[in-house]
């Protein structure tokens, strides 16, 4: 039998795996989920906005970024050596 610890720590993973599982059907990410969904910090992420990701800008404070977009983004960005 799993301990309290043990049975927290599975909850958990299974709430962080469900979360992520769910960013992949959703067709606008906000910074944060399109962080989440590629793995990126924030910081590199308005870096590559600046550099053409492709965004959606709703007022100063909101920004959405599209899935099928940034998938697109990242295969380009994959033959590109820095």
């Amino acid at each position: 039998m799993l301990s309290e610890t043990q049975m927290q720590e599975l909850k958990k993973l299974i709430v962080d795996h469900v979360s992520k599982a769910s960013l992949c059907h959703k067709e606008f990410l906000t910074l944060d989920e399109c962080c989440e969904y590629t793995g990126l910090s924030a910081s590199f992420i308005r870096q590559q906005v600046k550099e053409g990701l492709p965004r959606i800008k709703l007022g100063p404070q909101r920004v959405f970024f599209n899935r099928n977009e940034v998938d697109a983004w990242i295969l380009k960005q994959g033959g590109r050596e820095q």
